[in-house]
């Protein structure tokens, strides 16, 4: 089962190694750079279009570069808590391999794990798409090189999936019994536009959680507020009660 995904996930591993090579250049100390996170200002939109960010880019990294476990039960409450998907990607992808090439499978088979999948994308593009909409940099005149990366990341992802996706549309029964699943989904797809997504989001999540935090009072005290960011802020920062030992 796991030879399924083999090709896409040496890809990741690869980029994995990348991200971890950068290195904070010798002439910016660590607290410096922890300032340079903080924003200057606030504004309820931006501090909104954060969390339509953090939540876009944050569920991309969890249900497209691993599975979900939900056997555990506070993973799982979790998961429905910010709407996750049944399935992660690389589940979905599983399901399709195995399926798709048994000697037996038709079209009908086929057709509905290719479906699955599409749907899993089509999801995951609203949600970065509506992050790309309503970004809002801090200083939409000047904007610094966090909100830059924050965008970069956004539109890596969207790349991504829609490239994902337009390849899932144009195959066929066919082809996917004789290719591996991993060669069909990264058509034209490089290393680097596969890795891309993973090493802007760890930054950008980083920087924007940083300043969710920070403003989090302010936004509290703000008026004019959006009630469905409203709702994703409780989502992220209620913490869960530990639950009691059974006696």
């Amino acid at each position: 089962m796991k030879k399924i995904f083999l090709a896409l996930g040496i890809l990741i591993i690869a980029g994995l190694s990348t991200f971890l090579a950068i290195k904070i250049p010798d002439t910016l100390e660590k607290n410096k750079v922890e300032e340079l996170k903080v924003a200057k200002k606030f504004d309820v939109k931006v501090y909104e279009s954060w969390l339509l960010t953090y939540t876009a880019l944050q569920e991309a990294e969890d249900t497209f570069y691993d599975n979900l476990d939900w056997n555990d039960e506070e993973k799982a409450e979790d998961y429905k808590a910010k709407n996750y998907p049944e399935k992660a990607f690389p589940t979905l992808v599983e399901d399709f391999g195995i399926s798709v090439q048994k000697d037996y499978a038709g079209e009908y088979v086929y057709n509905k794990q290719k479906e699955a999948i599409i749907r899993y994308l089509d999801k995951e593009l609203k949600k970065i798409n509506t992050a790309i909409n309503n970004y809002q940099a801090v200083n939409p005149d000047n904007p610094n090189a966090f909100d830059a990366t924050v965008l970069k990341s956004l539109k890596d992802y969207n790349i991504v999936f829609s490239k994902i996706k337009n390849n899932l549309e144009n195959t066929t029964l066919e082809e996917s019994k004789n290719k591996p699943i991993g060669e069909v989904l990264k058509r034209g797809l490089s290393e680097e536009d596969l890795t891309k997504p993973l090493i802007a989001g760890k930054i950008s999540t980083e920087y924007v959680m940083t300043n969710l935090k920070h403003y989090s009072a302010s936004y509290d005290a703000g008026r004019d507020k959006n009630s469905d960011a409203e709702e994703l802020k409780k989502i992220l920062f209620t913490k869960k009660q530990p639950k009691q030992e059974k006696k």
